[in-house]
Order: C-alpha cells, then structure tokens, then sequence
C-alpha cells in the first residue's frame, strides 16, 4: 500500500514537471491558437542618404529582422551586404525610402507600402496589410514627413516579419531622416500591436 501510494506521488510529481515543460515549450512556440505576446519597443534612429559621401560611416539602412525591428546599419555602397530592408537616398524629387531589391546586385526581396487610411497612426495600426498587392519590392517612396510605413522584411530561414515605422522628421537639404519603428518578431505574424 504504502508502495502504490509512493508511485503515485512520483508519478504526480513527474507529470507536473512534464506539465511545466510544455508549458514553457509552447510559450517558446507560435501559438497556433493566437498571436503570441511580446515586448514592443519602439527604436528611434537616425538615417544618413547613402547616395552622400560625406556620410560613408553613417547608418543609411534600417534591419527590421533583428528580433522584430533591428536598427540602423552602415552600408559602404548599395551591394555591399544583404542585411537589411530599406536604405535612405536621394531621388529626382527629395529623399526616398528605397527597398533593397531596387539596388543592383541585392537579391533579397524585401517590400514596403505607405499606410494613408485616415486615422492610422503608428501607436493604433494594429495588423500590417493583408493584401500583397499594396507592398512594392522594385519601387523606392518618398520620404515623407509624418508618413507612416509597414515593411515585410526580406526572407530569413524562410520567414518574412512584419515591422511599422513613421518619419518623425526629414530633413531634404542634411539628407537624413529620424523614424521611429517597431516590428513583430514572430515569423509571418502581421500583428504590430502585442496582444499584451
């Protein structure tokens, strides 16, 4: 009896242990029934045009993968690496938002679209667009002042994440912008708000 009553203890035990390792298994995991939660934290960051080479050394490019919304990065010319989304340069009419697959040499596809839906504001958009349609991956947009953004990042280890940013300032004549953003860091989430 006193046995039995021991096994049962034990085996309680271990079924909790193994209750606990699925627990922390599935926090670790998509959720297949939901959006998973995350820390969103906006990255406010100032970009340089690469098309000035007064800023060589300056970050002129922007990394949305990085664990939702990366940062700025240095880019010594437009093919030198393939490890970001978008680059700030110069156009015929101002500064544009330019996704890397619209520079020679960059096979990595990544897309962006303007969100102009009256009332979207950064801290309120809560999904990035469903519709493909309205992402451009070969066309570069202006940089506009107050204009907000969504970006599908390129393919890392076959997932796309989905980040949102607005251009705090733009300032044509110094060729940089300031933008805030902030990204899901899930693979093919288009949740931008954490459902925390």
């Amino acid at each position: 009896m006193k046995g039995r009553n021991l096994r049962r203890t034990e085996a309680g035990a271990w079924l909790g242990v193994l209750a606990l390792v699925g627990v922390v298994f599935a926090a670790g995991c998509r959720n297949s029934f939901g959006p998973n939660t995350w820390l969103a934290v906006p990255d406010t960051t100032t970009l340089y045009s690469l098309s000035r080479p007064e800023y060589v050394g300056k970050p002129s490019a922007y990394d949305f993968t990085s664990s939702g919304g990366g940062g700025g990065v240095v880019v010594e010319a437009p093919g030198y690496t393939n490890q970001w989304d978008i680059a700030i340069v110069d156009g015929a009419n101002g500064l544009e938002l330019a996704p890397a697959g619209t520079f020679e040499g960059i096979s990595a596809t990544p897309a962006l679209t303007r969100i102009t839906t009256p009332g979207d504001t950064f801290d309120n958009l809560a999904d990035a667009p469903s519709d493909e349609k309205l992402y451009t991956d070969s066309t570069r947009l202006p940089a506009v002042e107050g204009g907000l953004y969504v970006v599908r990042t390129r393919q890392v280890s076959s997932c796309v994440y989905y980040a949102k940013f607005e251009l705090l300032s733009v300032d044509q004549q110094a060729g940089t912008v300031e933008l805030v953003a902030t990204g899901n860091p899930y693979c093919n989430d288009r949740h931008l708000i954490s459902p925390s």
